[in-house]
């Protein structure tokens, strides 16, 4: 993962408990897209957002509590950008390049906003058993939304994950191409949605040879 990061180096942190949450998350997210998974412990995002342990730890008990709050926090950024019935219908689309545009835009506006961090832990291997249970838990609904369209199309729930986890991971780096200005944002989705189709077609083919 570069680490060239979407979202802004934290500010000092405001005087009000939900201001501070949410700056705590974005601390976080930070330190997920310029150090790794690896890296994001609460020492380090006090560090980070400039604040002692006991703060951080006041609003996130746990490593674990704050992984899921990033995560959440992306899938609510898209959710108040596309309808369900919206996102299901570009996932069901993405081998249609316009019909799939808007679904593309959004998360790439998402990942503007909120940073990539939400989009680099689902697309990561799990985290250990019991925070994977807690990601399910915060990405039940999503999860349906993402990949009952792509079972409806005729793939696997395998093959379904597969395509919906590459898609977060190629939009990721498509943006850090943007930023750098190795590709236009309009190009890097073209480049985003072709990639995806080749893909859906591929295991539709191998699905009718069988």
């Amino acid at each position: 993962m570069s680490k060239l990061a979407f979202a802004a180096s934290p500010r000092p942190l405001e005087p009000t408990a939900e201001r501070r949450r949410e700056q705590l998350i974005r601390a976080a997210a930070f330190v997920i897209e310029t150090e790794g998974t690896d890296a994001m412990r609460i020492p380090r995002v006090a560090e980070v957002a400039g604040c002692a342990r006991s703060l951080v730890y006041r609003y996130f008990p746990s490593r674990e509590d704050l992984f899921v709050a990033v995560i959440a926090e992306f899938y609510e950024n898209l959710g108040r950008r596309l309808s369900p019935n919206a996102t299901a219908a570009g996932m069901r689309s993405l081998t249609d390049r316009d019909a799939a545009r808007p679904l593309l835009e959004a998360i790439w506006e998402s990942i503007t906003e909120v940073g990539a961090a939400g989009l680099i832990l689902y697309a990561s291997p799990r985290l250990g058993v019991e925070l994977a249970d807690r990601f399910a838990e915060v990405s039940a609904q999503q999860e349906t939304l993402w990949l009952a369209p792509l079972r409806e199309r005729g793939l696997t729930e395998i093959e379904a994950a597969l395509v919906s986890r590459s898609a977060a991971a190629m939009l990721t780096e498509f943006i850090v191409s943007s930023r750098s200005d190795e590709v236009t944002r309009d190009a890097a989705l073209d480049l985003g949605q072709r990639a995806l189709a080749g893909m859906i077609e591929g295991l539709l083919r191998e699905r009718r040879s069988e």
